[in-house]
């Protein structure tokens, strides 16, 4: 593809080297390098190599870089003998690129041995990421290929991370087909670059995923780099001899692994290590590149001391919070309790074998490291040190250690958002508690792993199913923290199923329990609160729900801190409160300091960043600020996209909003495709008669209508009126559907059924309760609006 040089750069007088494209044109070639300068500058790491310009000379791109002294890391290799350890260790450095690489969310998608630079001294340097593209992001590079000529997108089948189930909705793939693929057919790349056939990437290294046309992820660039490592340690490559080039597609589509050469020194450990980095499924893989890297170090005997309570890592600020955190001792405790994060959950049984039992000490130290972490609000942090000694657990086959490692990463996982990976976790670490009888620690997974399917997971059914095995591991506990738990999980799982009014008096049975045990000041009790509050703006209570909102968020304050990430769900949830209560510049106010604290403590990639970002756009909405809002709704539908993946619930749920935001600006189309994706996704998420469906439904209707298709917003409309009615939907709400019909009707000329559907809206809106008559006085006013318009049949 290029030419590089060693050139002067007579203005800042030093050796650089430059980087041009063989040949003039080439829309795509020159892209590829801008693309390869701009991810490189947004890189500033001892491991990677610096960009200092681009541009372009007589038609022709170049890229100017430092000039790189040493040889490619193959020759590194071959130059003299290395051992084991060294192999591993420059690997690691490399890694260290990568991983770099992976945390501004780039991939590299050619990583292999020829684009690491190894010089005199041993620095490494990863290069060439002419062919990087965005985390998770398909490029236009994967069009056109493998078995799908279009199956780039989210929507497609087969064994990459965006893979779907094969009985998705027929309709799906075209509608989210159609809004992914950007790019026309005579902008393909001119040329095959480093490709087989149409896939990109060098064939020796590539991924499953890769050689069948799926996007690349950072879990494609893991694969590559430990084909790249066994090759190294090996002397040969780990699927296929040499003179089976023609079967290595196969055999890594396969899985199927060479069996290693003995006699090199490879500890079994290490060997283990790379098998896994180099499973056929993405999710199979070491969860990120650090992990990875952690891993390959203590594979070769490398220790990591553990420390308790890390400056750098908790934060001076926070300690005093964490304190208050744990709170006062129950009644019976010893006076060492309240110093003790390594309780119950993470205590057990203890191996004769001494060295074995120090090991499995010093992981358990590292679990009260991470819980540590988790009550400070720091959830990554906390889950890279977890992930490890769950992986140690694995290898090390200690049952105990296994399930209170699965408890703590299940907790990590649930509060950054990663809701299917808590689950498995919190199922693994349920059923292993109970079958070592640590009632304890069953009873906190179940629990936990009950909200999370119910409530974060939208699935009642089964978080009822979970909710029984809770009350059981409550009551073989028993005590009044474990029974204060479970009903304020019951409430949480009721109100899932839209058992409003028994879910409210679960938590207020709850509440006296929980500060009986912690006092009244206790964080723990603050999450009860928060739940009472919640429950009653659904109740349409909302001056009630502000006291217990504003208590809520008082003690988390005083407890935690002013920074710390419960603190931004509190302000959030505030937000909410006051626009219930009709005071919507303060719930600006309020959304908008929960965006701030969110996006500066959990990164501005995490899912909970877009829930004030969505608040902000439904009241600027509600304001006639439809710019403010369009933009707002654009930001949380991509971080949702990118936390929870395009064919989410979650981004579902945003696409309805965009949506409606859309039709308020008279974008009609653009409202269609958004709305149509959002009902789509939830259909196949959820199923096709959800209650989620309904508001949804009625706003596409009315898209369609306004596009002149009057069959399918009729279709459309009826079949939210009937998911509404059937899941007992308030007849006020869903006249805003029959406000549609109507006017689907009167365009078809039906002046009587427009009529009756008008008047059915007019009966359901007389109906709202008082509490909720200023909230939907523009709803009622655009009704009286559209009877006024009709003649009377």
């Amino acid at each position: 593809m290029s030419v590089v040089y060693e050139a002067y750069d007579d203005r800042l007088d030093r050796t650089v080297a430059l980087k041009l494209l063989r040949e003039r044109g080439g829309r795509r070639r020159q892209a590829r390098l801008q693309r390869e300068a701009q991810a490189l500058a947004r890189l500033s790491h001892p491991n990677v190599v610096e960009v200092y310009e681009t541009g372009s000379h007589g038609g022709r791109a170049f890229l100017v870089m430092e000039r790189l002294p040493g040889e490619p890391l193959h020759r590194w290799i071959a130059a003299a003998p290395r051992t084991v350890q060294a192999v591993v260790d420059t690997f690691v450095a490399a890694g260290r690129g990568l991983a770099a690489a992976h945390a501004h969310g780039l991939v590299h998608r050619d990583f292999k041995p020829s684009n690491v630079l190894v010089d005199a001294d041993g620095r490494v340097r990863v290069f060439d990421f002419g062919l990087a593209a965005p985390s998770g992001v398909p490029s236009e590079d994967s069009i056109r290929t493998g078995r799908n000529p279009l199956a780039s997108g989210p929507n497609t089948a087969g064994t990459g991370p965006h893979a779907v189930a094969s009985g998705s909705h027929p309709a799906l793939a075209g509608a989210l087909g159609d809004l992914d693929v950007n790019t026309s057919y005579d902008e393909i790349w001119e040329s095959a670059l480093t490709r087989t056939g149409a896939m990109l990437g060098t064939p020796a290294y590539m991924s499953p995923e890769q050689y069948e046309g799926r996007p690349a992820t950072a879990q494609s660039d893991q694969f590559a780099f430990c084909v790249a490592l066994r090759e190294a340690l090996h002397g040969e490559h780990p699927f296929v001899e040499r003179q089976q080039w023609d079967l290595l597609p196969k055999h890594v589509m396969e899985g199927k692994l060479r069996e290693p050469p003995g006699g090199r020194g490879v500890p079994a450990a290490l060997e283990r290590v790379l098998v896994r980095g180099l499973s056929v499924r993405p999710y199979m893989r070491w969860p990120s590149m650090e992990v990875l890297l952690v891993e390959l170090q203590r594979a070769m005997g490398y220790r990591r001391r553990v420390a308790w309570i890390s400056g750098a890592a908790l934060v001076t600020a926070s300690a005093a919070g964490l304190v208050l955190w744990l709170g006062r001792p129950p009644a019976d405790a010893s006076p060492c309790d309240p110093c003790d994060l390594a309780s119950e959950a993470v205590l057990g049984e203890t191996p004769a074998d001494p060295e074995l039992a120090r090991r499995i000490e010093a992981h358990r130290e590292a679990l009260a490291q991470a819980k540590a972490l988790e009550r400070a609000g720091q959830y990554r942090a906390g889950l890279e040190v977890a992930v490890p000694v769950a992986l140690a657990a694995d290898a090390l086959d200690h049952p105990p250690l296994r399930a209170e490692a699965q408890l703590q990463v299940g907790l990590l996982q649930r509060y950054l958002g990663a809701h299917d990976e808590a689950e498995r976790a919190l199922e693994r670490a349920y059923f292993l508690g109970q079958e070592l009888e640590r009632d304890e620690l069953a009873r906190e997974a179940v629990t936990m792993l009950a909200y999370v399917v119910a409530r974060l997971q939208l699935r009642p059914d089964d978080g009822m199913r979970w909710l029984e095995a809770a009350r059981v591991a409550a009551e073989r506990v028993g005590g009044d923290k474990a029974w204060a738990d479970y009903l304020d999980t019951e409430g949480s799982v009721l109100w899932a199923a839209r058992r409003h009014d028994e879910a409210l008096a679960r938590y207020q049975l709850a509440l006296p329990l929980l500060e009986k045990e912690w006092g009244p000041q206790h964080p723990e009790v603050a999450g009860v609160l928060n739940n009472i509050g919640l429950l009653l703006l659904e109740l349409d209570r909302p001056d009630v729900a502000l006291d217990y909102i504003r208590r809520s968020l008082a003690i988390r304050e005083t407890a935690l801190g002013s920074q710390h990430p419960e603190v931004g769900k509190m302000l959030n949830n505030l937000g909410l409160a006051l626009l219930r209560a009709g005071r919507d510049d303060e719930a600006i106010v309020s959304f908008e300091r929960a965006h701030e604290l969110r996006r500066r403590v959990l990164g501005p990639g995490h899912p909970d960043v877009a829930k004030p970002l969505a608040n902000l756009a439904a009241v600027q909405l509600q304001q006639g600020r439809l710019d403010a809002a369009a933009e707002h709704a654009t930001q949380a539908l991509a971080i949702r996209e990118r936390a929870h993946g395009v064919d989410s619930v979650e981004a579902a749920m945003m696409h309805a909003l965009v949506g409606q935001v859309r039709l308020a600006q008279d974008h009609d189309e653009e409202a269609r495709q958004s709305l149509t994706r959002a009902v789509l996704a939830i259909e196949q998420a959820l199923g096709a008669d959800r209650v989620e469906l309904v508001e949804p439904l009625f706003h596409l209707a009315e898209a369609e209508r306004r596009l002149g298709r009057r069959s399918q917003a009729l279709a459309h409309v009826q079949r939210g009126l009937a998911i509404g009615s059937a899941e007992g939907v308030e007849p006020w709400d869903l006249a805003a559907g029959r406000l549609v019909l109507s006017r689907v009707q009167w365009d078809a000329g039906d002046r009587v059924l427009a009529w009756a559907a008008a008047e059915a809206a007019r009966k359901a809106y007389a109906s709202v309760p008082r509490s909720r008559r200023p909230r939907m006085a523009a709803e009622i006013a655009e009704l009286e609006a559209w009877l006024s318009e009709l003649d009377a049949p």
